[in-house]
C-alpha cells in the first residue's frame, strides 16, 4: 500500500498499490529546472516519522515501529490517527516563506521557508475502515520558496516538502472498507455466522460469492406489459410466494439506469408481484412502462 500526497496545496497524489513503487521529485535546492529527475522512494533509506501495526494503540506516540517491552509505547493502530499526527507535526516544522518583495529579476539569495518530508510506514496487517478516509491539500506536502516575486522562476530556490504513506519495507498491508466475519458455524449444511451490518457482498479466500437470486444466472423478463408501476407481470413459477422475504431485493435492469426495489407480495395465481414502491424513475420518467425491463430477486434464504 503506498500513497503519496504531493508538495503543493492543491496537487495531491494518491497511489494505492500492495507491492508497488510511487515514485516522487528528487528534492533540490536551486533553480525549477524542466525535466526534472524523477527518483523512486526508497523504503529501505527513508526514515519513519510515524508508524501504524495492527499492534498498535492510537494513545501511544505513533513513532515506534513495534511495542516497547513494556508496552508503554508503540505504533498507531489507525491511519486515522496517523493523519492526526501528520498534521500536528507539520503545524510545528512547516513554515511560509516571507511575503513577496518586489525584487525582481535581481537573483538575491532569500531564506527559503521550512519544512521536512514526513514518512508514514504502515506494518503488515488488514486495516478495515469504518468510514471513508479522506486526504485533503491539508494533509500534503508543502513547497517552499524564496520571498522573490512569482515571476522570476531563474532565481527561485525550490524545496518540495512530501508526505508518503508507504508499507513498511518487505511487508504488504492491505486496506479495505471491508470487515472481517468471524466465529462462523456450521449448521444444517450451511455456514452461518451472526453480523450486525449489511453486507451487500462477500469476499472468501478473494473470490466475490454470488448472493442468493432467482435466477442463478441471467434475468427474468416481464410476461406482460404492468398495469402500472407498482406491478411485475411474470411467468408462473419464475417467483413464488417465499417465506422471509421481508429483506428482499429486485434488481430492475431499466433503459438507462438500475433500480433497486423490493417485492412487497406476490399472488402466485394471478402471476403478478407488486413492488414496495412504485418504480417511476426520475421526474416521473423511465419507469416499467417506458420499455419492458429485465429483472432478478435475491436475498431470500429460500433460494
Amino acid at each position: 500500500m503506498r500513497l503519496k500526497l504531493g508538495a503543493q496545496a492543491l496537487r495531491l497524489l494518491i497511489a494505492v498499490s500492495l507491492a508497488g513503487v510511487s515514485l516522487h521529485a528528487q528534492q533540490r535546492e536551486g533553480k525549477l529546472l524542466r525535466s526534472e529527475v524523477w527518483l523512486p522512494f526508497d523504503t529501505q533509506t527513508a526514515k519513519g516519522d510515524f508508524f501504524v501495526s495492527p499492534h498498535g494503540q492510537d494513545n501511544w506516540s505513533g513513532t515506534l515501529p513495534e511495542p516497547n517491552a513494556a508496552r508503554t509505547d508503540g505504533p498507531f493502530a489507525t491511519l486515522e490517527r496517523a493523519q492526526r499526527a501528520v498534521r500536528e507535526l507539520k503545524a510545528q516544522v512547516y513554515q511560509p516563506k516571507a511575503k513577496a518583495i518586489d525584487a525582481r529579476y535581481v537573483g538575491t539569495a532569500y531564506p527559503c521557508g521550512k519544512g521536512k518530508d514526513i514518512v508514514v510506514f504502515v506494518r503488515e496487517g488488514f486495516y478495515s475502515l469504518p468510514a471513508p478516509l479522506r486526504f485533503t491539500p491539508e494533509d500534503g506536502g508543502e513547497r517552499v520558496e524564496t520571498n522573490l516575486p512569482s515571476g522570476a522562476f531563474e532565481w527561485h530556490h525550490l524545496r518540495d516538502h512530501y508526505v508518503t504513506y508507504a508499507a513498511y519495507p518487505g511487508e504488504k498491508p492491505v486496506i479495505s472498507g471491508a470487515c472481517r466475519v468471524t466465529h462462523w458455524q456450521q449448521k444444517d449444511g450451511l455456514w452461518l455466522a451472526s453480523f450486525a451490518q449489511e453486507a451487500p457482498t462477500l469476499l472468501v479466500n478473494g473470490q466475490k460469492q454470488t448472493l442468493a437470486r432467482t435466477p442463478n444466472t441471467g434475468y427474468f423478463t416481464l410476461a406482460a406489459t404492468p398495469a402500472s408501476t407498482c406491478e411485475i407481470p411474470f411467468t408462473r413459477g419464475e417467483l413464488k410466494s417465499w417465506p422471509d422475504m421481508q429483506d428482499n431485493r429486485i434488481v430492475i435492469l431499466l433503459r438507462w439506469r438500475s433500480a433497486y426495489n423490493a417485492i412487497e407480495r406476490i399472488d402466485d395465481q394471478k402471476g403478478i408481484a407488486w413492488l414496495r414502491t412504485p418504480e417511476d424513475g426520475p421526474g416521473g420518467h423511465n419507469g416499467l412502462l417506458v420499455v419492458p425491463p429485465r429483472y432478478f430477486v435475491e436475498n431470500i434464504k429460500a433460494l
